[in-house]
């Protein structure tokens, strides 16, 4: 009986396939961050590689519970590439701007400050939203939450007036003035 397995690659994995003499054959798929190898066996007519639709055609001689599992763990590994992990952050104040350089991933913070706060994202993804928002998208989630915090200490949000720039589900408490200014 046979069986064939596709494997549709997306177009961010590269592909490359290394045949040793008398031995197996290698399927490197990689890109800028991971790499998986799979081992083929040197039989004829085993695997195919189709460039036009970047998908790998394995065909299987008996169906196997061992070689149907590591398919699937290999279709979940190839999904999990490209999970983004993001950070939303937001501003508000009278005067407040930022400014955006995406070519260099450079953001101008204008505080109200006497000098101007720049903040350089290295190896993150920058997106802006609107005049008041932002975010903030990388593949590992601890340095992006560090990145997220530090961005945020910035300009930390005033309690009294709420006017500041925090993470967007921040949790934040408004506190009363005081007593006499109210009367």
């Amino acid at each position: 009986m046979n069986n064939k397995i596709a494997l549709n690659l997306p177009p961010y994995i590269n592909i490359v396939i290394l045949k040793k003499q008398n031995q197996c054959t290698y399927a490197y798929l990689y890109n800028y961050t991971n790499y998986m190898c799979l081992s083929l066996n040197n039989e004829k007519n085993l695997y195919k590689y189709d460039s036009e639709t970047n998908s790998f055609n394995i065909m299987k001689l008996m169906p196997n519970k061992n070689i149907i599992f590591n398919i699937n763990y290999f279709n979940k590994f190839l999904k999990s590439l490209n999970i983004y992990f993001f950070f939303k952050l937001k501003f508000k104040g009278k005067g407040y701007r930022i400014r955006f350089y995406k070519k260099n991933k450079i953001v101008k913070f204008y505080f109200g400050k006497s000098h101007i706060t720049f903040f350089f994202f290295k190896k993150l993804i920058l997106k802006k939203i609107n005049k008041y928002k932002f975010i903030i998208k990388s593949l590992n989630y601890e340095s992006l939450k560090n990145t997220a915090v530090n961005v945020s200490n910035i300009k930390p949000i005033n309690k009294y007036t709420l006017r500041g720039l925090r993470i967007s589900r921040q949790k934040i408490f408004k506190r009363k003035g005081k007593k006499g200014s109210y009367i």
